[in-house]
């Protein structure tokens, strides 16, 4: 399943406050996911069991993202052996993306 924002955006905007959806509860929750197209037991799965699976994988990218490339700019693009960093201009985007050094 494949979530697109212009889809779905006034599923989710109609879901949030002041509608009279508690969306603090899990049922609601379930409910606008299969709004948006989801299963409902995968959407239940994931908000009752995914939360430390989905936290420890964003722990091990930011870690990766640290400690093994490193990235110290956003935004960071990496293709093969070649690094752009920074904002680029379009010039250097262009060359970025010919795989010629910037």
């Amino acid at each position: 399943m494949h979530w697109t924002w212009d889809a779905d955006r006034s599923t989710l905007i109609e879901s949030l406050p002041p509608s009279s959806r508690s969306i603090g509860k899990l049922p609601v929750l379930i409910e606008i996911g299969q709004e948006l197209g989801f299963d409902a037991f995968a959407c239940k799965s994931v908000l009752e069991n995914g939360y430390d699976y989905y936290w420890n994988r964003h722990q091990q990218a930011l870690r990766h993202a640290r400690e093994e490339i490193p990235i110290n700019a956003v935004p960071t693009l990496i293709m093969h052996t070649h690094r752009l960093q920074g904002l680029p201009s379009l010039e250097q985007l262009r060359l970025f993306l010919d795989h010629r050094e910037v």
